[in-house]
């Protein structure tokens, strides 16, 4: 009985063991992953900050509107790159708190468009009038 209970005491042992052994593994296993994808993110993040609004090469259009609750102040600052394409964009309002949103998708939907393209978009954020203004803004600097 006690040789019986001796080899159960063993067998657990050893069991405990090599789970713990896999414990460990998967945790290297799993560590090792995350500083991969931590590279890549990082990596893939490189070129972002030539992507930061140069103020000295900011253009700023001055565009107002007429929505249904008043007269809204559009400002657009952008920057463009070599090729003509928007790199950064900023729509604000001075007047108007109901551009943020906007502003929001615009730099989703016209970011890497040349001017031409962004005075063509068929709608950002679901706001017709905004988008319309926003597009006949653009068309000035074309």
């Amino acid at each position: 009985m006690k040789i019986l209970v001796l080899l159960l005491t063993i067998t657990l042992l050893a069991s405990c063991t090599n789970q713990e052994k896999e414990v460990m593994d998967s945790e290297r296993i799993e560590t090792k992953i995350v500083a991969e994808t931590v590279n890549e993110i990082e990596k893939s993040m490189e070129g972002l900050d030539d992507l930061v609004m140069d103020e000295s090469k900011v253009q700023l259009i001055k565009y107002s509107y007429a929505n249904p609750a008043q007269e809204v102040n559009m400002d657009i600052k952008y920057n463009l790159d070599e090729s003509g394409k928007i790199t950064m964009i900023d729509i604000s309002s001075d007047n108007y708190e109901g551009l943020w949103d906007f502003n929001t998708a615009a730099k989703e939907v016209v970011v890497w468009l040349t001017l031409e393209q962004a005075s063509e978009v068929e709608l950002i954020s679901g706001a017709s009038l905004t988008t319309a203004a926003f597009k006949e803004a653009i068309k000035t600097q074309l």
